[in-house]
């Protein structure tokens, strides 16, 4: 039952997805008549460091981990097991504060602690089944997505290039640059019409 619900992480990832862009699209006309708020200024660019730190996230696990071949025990995976999850939570906690709404905020936290969760659940039985007891004691001294600090390891892997270009580790900044540019188009909505006009 997990592992079916986990592979729904991704279906409903985009469902989740287009919720959103409802809501924004909801919340642009309503601001044009006083109904609603965007943020402005510090708190704008406080919420795009949140985006951006967690593609660091993202980026800097993507480079790290050989997945299926070995447990990523260094750089983001010394202190958490699952650090593009956790990258990933980080993006669009930055993106629901970008948007400003409770019910964008609701969305995402129903999708994260939903399908995340089963698919970490299932994630760390695949990885005790392949890996045993390495994996086992990994888990005791690891945080699943809060991060533990007294964690070492003998294992010497750096980051890598080579392995972030194999994860697709850019994607997450190119999905996270375009998805600030649309907020950023949202706010004046005529200009958004004529940015998907342009590209039908």
């Amino acid at each position: 039952m997990i592992k079916f619900f986990a592979k729904l992480r991704k279906p409903f990832a985009f469902i989740t997805l287009a919720l959103c862009a409802l809501e924004l699209v909801y919340l642009r006309l309503a601001a044009d008549y006083g109904l609603a708020f965007h943020l402005e200024g510090a708190a704008r660019a406080f919420a795009t460091l949140i985006v951006l730190f967690g593609v660091f996230i993202r980026s800097w696990s993507a480079g790290i981990i050989m997945k299926r071949e070995e447990i990523a025990v260094t750089g983001p995976y010394r202190f958490v097991r699952h650090p593009l999850y956790l990258g990933s939570i980080v993006i669009a906690t930055g993106f629901a504060l970008l948007i400003g709404d409770e019910v964008v905020l609701a969305l995402m936290i129903i999708y994260f602690s939903t399908f995340y969760y089963l698919a970490i659940i299932d994630e760390e039985e695949k990885c005790v089944q392949r890996f045993g007891d390495e994996y086992r004691e990994y888990m005791k001294n690891t945080g699943r997505l809060l991060p533990r600090f007294h964690y070492k390891s003998n294992k010497e892997m750096s980051f890598s290039f080579r392995r972030y270009r194999h994860n697709k580790g850019y994607m997450s900044l190119i999905y996270s640059l375009i998805g600030i540019l649309l907020v950023d188009l949202s706010n004046d909505f005529d200009l958004l019409l004529i940015f998907v006009y342009n590209f039908r």
